[in-house]
């Protein structure tokens, strides 16, 4: 079991979090019950997931819970674009530099703990896959090792994928 306070990507969810319902602040009430909460939870479960993984103590257990920030993470992108889209506040308010930076320190703590990158396999609506996964759609959660290649998590999405025939 670890103290999840030590880890500096956990420090930086928790700003993360705390930037965000800044942002949020700014919304209509109508929105409080709506996508003022949700992306407010979103954004907590980025540090929560950290902890919880860190208090877990094994490292399939911490790089679950990171698996799940990531995911996470991405759930509050799409809803912050989503309130940019009903104009609640523009794009250039976004924290991006931050989410960019969190999600980079998670793969590095993911990779480091782990010794691979979680992988999406095939591109969700696109005949594109992920180099070495062989034609075949990964199991949910499952790791694939790829290799030199950036992951689909934030890596370059055209070195990446390469054409397929579906």
């Amino acid at each position: 079991m670890h103290d999840s306070r030590r880890l500096e990507v956990w420090k930086e969810g928790v700003d993360l979090a705390v930037t965000v319902y800044s942002l949020t602040s700014a919304m209509p009430r109508r929105e409080l019950f709506g996508l003022t909460s949700q992306i407010r939870r979103a954004a907590i479960s980025v540090p929560s997931n950290i902890a919880e993984g860190a208090g877990r103590g094994g490292t399939k257990e911490m790089a679950h819970f990171l698996r799940i920030s990531l995911g996470s993470l991405a759930e509050l992108v799409s809803h912050l674009l989503m309130a940019v889209q009903l104009r609640y506040f523009t794009e250039e308010e976004l924290p991006k530099q931050a989410i960019t930076t969190l999600k980079k320190r998670i793969l590095r703590l993911h990779d480091r703990i782990t010794g691979a990158r979680p992988c999406a396999g095939r591109v969700p609506g696109t005949k594109y896959q992920v180099p070495g996964t062989k034609g075949r759609v990964p199991g949910h959660g499952e790791l694939v090792h790829c290799g030199p290649f950036p992951c689909f998590f934030g890596g370059s999405v055209s070195r990446l994928l390469r054409r397929t025939s579906m």
